[in-house]
This record gives structure tokens, sequence and C-alpha cells, in this order.
């Protein structure tokens, strides 16, 4: 019936366009919403309150307050609605503006706590992996240093044993006993002579290395451990297998690591480990093969990222098959993995027989 001049502004309309007509004759999106307001109010005969969404001709969006009041004439009766209405289109769009920046500012939050979380893992983890390196360090210079000084009453105890067997009358079974008690001599100075020289690193410099030799001096370390957690060894050597050139304490911390993580599988109930060397065209192969848990098929392709690991906090980092790699890499080598749930695995190193 009526709109007074800041309706007609805001809604970009005439006044004889508007009086006179139903809200359906007018063309916003909004209009049944209102007929359906005004309704409302006219049936139940009391205020509403609604916002409401204009679209005009022109593409424009904006949005309305609407407060709906009945006009109750005479007879008590509603005869008309009262509409007053207060564009808020920009505290509509200052809210959503700030609903949006909230919701980055989460977004950031949680990617923030994120990075943190993992960064903080990380320095957890490298802190685990340089105490584990020291502490394998320390035990190192402490068996070297122990091996140094077994060695020297060792050497005493055999240049006996030689002068009563050189010098000394004995009979036939004195004889056997004093041979058994050399051979278990020099059995004592090898194992000193493989601490000392595991300890003791090169200066990077690739030599000759006869690979046998080398898992012997490995599986000496390894010997009582091996044989505290029932485990067998099994040894398939090729005959006639050439050396290879290469870094020797990096060859022997590869072979010790596999053998380790061979025994690993094999606990509790123990198994066989078998090593086996073949050439392989211009390589030398090393396989260990363990009849330990074996290894489920989604972790083969993560075995030889840095941190990953099966074992316990306190028996691994998550570093040695990523050591193992990289030395292997570095000596333009490769390393194969087999292996079956329950059936145990098989990692096998080629090494080039002439490197650079």
């Amino acid at each position: 019936m009526y709109a007074n001049q800041p309706m007609l502004q805001a809604l970009d309309i005439s006044l004889d366009e508007l009086v006179g007509k139903s809200h359906f004759d007018l063309h916003f999106s909004s209009a049944p919403e209102i007929q359906n307001n005004v309704k409302h109010v006219v049936q139940m005969a009391e205020k509403l309150r609604s916002e409401v969404m204009y679209s005009f001709p022109s593409g424009e969006v904006r949005y309305f307050e609407y407060v709906f009041t009945p006009v109750i004439g005479n007879e008590k009766k509603v005869e008309f609605v009262a509409a007053t209405e207060r564009d808020v289109t920009d505290r509509k769009r200052a809210t959503e503006e700030l609903r949006k920046s909230e919701e980055k500012l989460l977004a950031l939050n949680d990617e923030l706590e994120r990075r943190v979380e993992s960064r903080t893992r990380e320095l957890l983890e490298t802190q685990a992996k340089y105490l584990y390196v020291e502490k394998l360090s320390a035990i190192g210079k402490m068996s070297a240093a122990f091996a140094h000084e077994f060695n020297n009453p060792l050497q005493a105890v055999m240049t006996t044993l030689h002068g009563f067997k050189k010098w000394g009358k004995l009979e036939e079974e004195d004889r056997v006993y004093l041979d058994l008690a050399i051979s278990e001599s020099f059995r004592m100075k090898n194992l000193i002579l493989s601490l000392q020289d595991f300890n003791r690193p090169s200066a990077g410099n690739k030599t000759l290395l006869d690979v046998h030799a080398s898992i012997d001096y490995v599986l000496l370390l390894c010997k009582s451990d091996f044989k505290q957690k029932r485990i067998t060894t099994v040894l398939n050597y090729a005959d006639q297998l050439p050396h290879i050139l290469a870094i020797p304490d990096q060859i022997k911390q590869v072979l010790l690591n596999l053998l380790n993580n061979a025994a690993e599988a094999c606990v509790p109930n123990g198994g066989e480990i078998t090593i086996s060397t073949w050439r392989e065209e211009q390589s030398v192969a090393i396989a260990i093969q363990d009849t330990g848990v074996g290894i489920n098929p989604e972790n083969m392709d993560v075995l030889f990222q840095p941190f990953y690991t099966t074992k316990p906090e306190v028996k691994g980092v998550g570093q040695g098959l990523t050591t193992c790699h990289g030395i292997v890499q570095a000596h333009q080598g490769e390393i194969r993995v087999e292996s079956q749930p329950g059936k145990g695995s098989t990692f096998t190193v080629l090494l080039p027989v002439k490197g650079d």
C-alpha cells in the first residue's frame, strides 16, 4: 500500500511501480519468502523477525533484516502488516569475512601444531639416534681398551705354553691338552684382533677386501649373542671368490647390521641364519637368510627409510638399514630383499669387484 523513500531507494524502484502490486509481481528472489512471512503475521497476529536476501536484476546481492508487525483494526483483526527493514549487507559480509578469517587461523594453527609435533618427533628421534651412536662408540672404545689389556697377558701365556711344548718333557695326554690350550689361546687372540680391527676406523680408503674373512670376523663378534638366542649359522661360501675394492670397516658394519637384524627376527624361538656367497657377473654377492618372522608386504617399500624400525625403542632407532643402504650405494652396489611373513627374509648385498 505504501513505502517510504529509503525503502524505494533500497529496492531501486518507484512508488508507482510498487503500490498496488503483490510481492509475487516483483522480480526479486526474496518475494515468495516475504509473502510467506506476511501470511504468517496475518494468521498468527504476532510480530516476526526475519532476514532475507535480495537478488537484484543487475546481479547485486544484498541482505536485509525485516521486522513484520501486525496492524489490528476495529474488529480486532489484522488489517495491515507493517514491514520495517534495515540493510545489513555490510555487517553480513564483515561477519562472513570474520568467519573465514577464523577458519583460516584455525587451519593455520592446526598446521603449525602438526609441524611442531612433527619437528619435535624428528628431534627426539635424531637425539635417540645420536645417543645410540654414542653408546655404540663408547662400547667400541671400551672393547678395544679391554682387548689391548687382555692381549699382553695372553701373549705371555702363549709364550709360556709354546715353551712348555718345545722344551718340556710331556706325556702324550699332556701334549694333547697343551695343544688344545694353545689352540684356544690363538682363538682368543683372533677374537681380540677382531675387536681391535672392528673398532679401528679406516681412513675412508678402499683396499682389497676378502669378503669371507670379513664375514668370519663379524661372526666372531656375534657368536655369543647367537648362542644366547639359540641361533645356528650355516655357511655356503663360494670357491675362489675374488677380493673386492671396498672400505673394510664400512662393509663390516653392513654385515653386522644385517646379521643383528636377522637375529632379532628369529627371537624368541631361535632359528637358523644362512650366509651364502657367489660371483654374479662383475660383483660379489653376499646373502644373509634367516628363518624369522619375515616382513609384511606393506612395509617392504619403507625398509630403507630413516627412522623406520619394527624393533622396540630400546633396541633400535631405524638407522641400521638406512646406513647399510647408504654404504652399499657409495660402493656402487645394491641391496635386494626377499621376504614372506612367517617364513623369514633374505637380504642380498652385491658389491662390485672393481670399484672407483
